[in-house]
């Protein structure tokens, strides 16, 4: 586009462009200017999922124990693949190994024990992180005793 000197063109709020008409502001309004696009942004680049396998627990023998694992990844939840394995301690059996939260019962043991876990969290990419859970299971855990609220009574009163 060509602007003689004669003719002003000020862009302050409004267009003034008196010799060229509606049809000439409307093309130097649509070029959006500056010529040549801009490069689209850096594909982000894939990081090993960030894991947790929950707290470390102190348990009870013969009790229900939950693993409450989690996982973030950059590449969204979709596509994670969990495994929990235990390394150290009495062997358990594992239900839900392959979710973010397993559970199993607590072994009998014969003496205070820590039984340990990890959770191994992949990404659709091959790339893995992995966290470690203790819970320690307590051989024996002193009883909750209740006898009821204090009484008063007199000599010779029957209390049941």
């Amino acid at each position: 586009m060509r602007i003689s000197r004669r003719k002003t063109a000020h862009f302050l709020g409004k267009i003034r462009l008196p010799a060229l008409g509606l049809a000439a502001a409307l093309i130097a309004t649509a070029c959006g200017g500056g010529g040549g696009g801009s490069a689209s942004p850096p594909a982000p680049v894939n990081t090993a999922p960030t894991v947790n396998a929950g707290g470390d627990q102190t348990v009870a023998r013969n009790v229900a124990v939950a693993l409450d694992g989690s996982a973030t990844d950059n590449g969204g939840p979709a596509g994670l693949s969990y495994t929990w394995s235990q390394s150290a301690g009495t062997t358990v059996t594992l239900a839900g190994a392959d979710t973010p939260n397993a559970s199993f019962t607590s072994p009998d043991v014969g003496a205070d024990e820590a039984l340990t876990f990890t959770l191994d969290v992949s990404d659709n990419a091959g790339l893995s992180g992995s966290d470690t859970v203790s819970v320690t299971v307590l051989r024996n855990i002193a009883p909750t005793v209740s006898a009821g609220a204090d009484l008063a009574v007199e000599q010779n009163d029957t209390v049941s």
